[in-house]
């Protein structure tokens, strides 16, 4: 199995503990949301790389709706706007809705999404992909749970989701900041 190593500048982006708080706790809303914060905070680097500015968005609140249509308007991949215009609406339905769940006919519309996005830069599909949990269990003894598409509920099937999408759009982000000589590496990608 193959895995992906970030460097420490990703890691202040997305560090250990947001993935395992995501994958420990068997709330969806609390896992969406996670994700959401997350994404809302790939956004605002991207935004603050490409204007030069520390914290674009400091000082004022904006909505994350807001922040993705000024990254869109920033050169955003558009792909990966309405993925995450897509990821903004089923976090707003789980914000108002009560007992809201994840559908699969949302998680199966994000996975093609997510799967086309950047289709062409060889990284692994949603449905391939594997998520790998290592820890200690309940009496301290080692122990790593592998978790794939196919046997894994929604909430699991999500976070599968999401660190592709994660993936995807480092990759993505990297790439750009590099064609516009912006000194950010995510990643150790050689790009050809």
């Amino acid at each position: 199995m193959k895995s992906v190593p970030f460097t420490d500048k990703f890691e202040k982006l997305f560090d250990n503990e947001d993935m395992l708080s995501m994958y420990n706790i068997p709330d969806e809303s609390a896992c969406l949301l996670k994700a959401h914060l997350i994404l809302e905070d790939l956004i605002t680097l991207y935004c603050s790389k490409l204007s030069d500015v520390e914290d674009l968005f400091s000082g004022v609140f904006v909505p994350f709706k807001t922040k993705l249509v000024i990254s869109r308007n920033m050169g955003l991949h558009i792909d990966a706007y309405k993925i995450l215009d897509k990821v903004n609406d089923i976090r707003n339905k789980f914000s108002h809705r009560k007992r809201h769940k994840l559908e699969d006919s949302q998680i199966e519309g994000l996975r093609v999404q997510v799967n086309s996005f950047l289709a062409d830069a060889n990284i692994t599909p949603c449905e391939e992909f594997k998520l790998s949990v290592k820890g200690k269990d309940q009496h301290g003894t080692p122990s790593e749970k592998v978790h794939d598409w196919t046997s894994s509920e929604p909430r699991l099937k999500f976070i599968i989701l999401f660190m592709n999408l994660m993936v995807r759009l480092v990759w993505w982000i990297q790439n750009e900041f590099k064609g516009k000589n912006i000194d950010y590496a995510m990643l150790p990608i050689k790009f050809t």
